[in-house]
C-alpha cells in the first residue's frame, strides 16, 4: 500500500516540475520499515521516529547530556541531544528528545530534525478541525495542453483551504 501511495505522491511533484530530491518526507512511526525508508531515499530526503523497541538503549543516555534547549511553538521545552547510528541498514543523524527523530541530511541541526518531525502534528491538527466543516470542493479543470494548469488548480484549491482552516479561531 505505501508503495502505491508513495510512487503516486511522487508522479504528482514530478508533473507539477518540483525537484523530488529537494523535498523529505516526514514518516510517522509505522510507516518507516526498511522497504519503505529504502525506497523513499532512492527519491527524497526522510525525517521519521524510531521506535522505542529498537533504540532502548538511547532512552539510557542522561539528561545532563542533552546540549540544546529550546521552547517550541506550544510553550514547551524542549531538550535535545545529537548522535549518528545506524537504523534501517543506513546510517542516520538523529534529533533526541522525547522521541528520538531521525534523518539523512548531515546539515540539519538537532532542532531542525525535532520540529521537522513533530511538524506532522499540525497537519493531522488541521485535518481534525476540517471534519465536519462545510467546505466547497473545486473539481480539478484539466487544459488541453500542458499538466501545470490542472495542478496550479489543485495546489491554488488546496492553499485555499488550508488558510481558511487556520483564519478562524478554534
Amino acid at each position: 500500500m505505501f508503495s502505491g501511495l508513495f510512487d503516486s505522491i511522487c508522479k504528482r511533484v514530478e508533473e507539477i516540475e518540483i525537484p523530488l530530491k529537494e523535498m523529505t518526507i516526514v514518516f510517522d512511526r509505522g510507516m518507516d520499515s526498511t522497504d519503505n525508508i529504502k525506497q523513499v531515499l532512492d527519491k527524497m530526503h526522510v525525517v521519521g521516529a524510531l521506535p522505542s523497541s529498537i533504540c532502548k538503549d538511547l532512552y539510557q543516555i542522561p539528561l545532563s547530556d542533552y546540549e540544546e534547549e529550546w521552547e517550541n511553538g506550544k510553550k514547551n521545552k524542549v531538550k535535545a541531544h545529537l548522535i549518528k547510528g545506524t537504523w534501517y541498514e543506513k546510517e542516520f543523524l538523529l534529533g533526541m528528545g522525547k522521541t528520538v527523530a531521525f534523518n539523512d541530511k548531515e546539515e540539519f541541526t538537532t532542532k531542525e530534525i525535532v520540529e521537522m518531525y513533530d511538524s506532522r502534528n499540525m497537519i493531522e491538527d488541521d485535518m481534525k478541525w476540517l471534519k465536519d466543516k462545510l467546505l466547497i470542493p473545486i473539481k480539478p479543470v484539466y487544459a488541453r495542453k500542458g499538466k501545470d494548469k490542472s495542478s496550479c488548480v489543485s495546489l491554488c484549491n488546496g492553499a485555499t483551504t488550508l488558510q481558511l482552516s487556520t483564519s478562524f479561531d478554534r
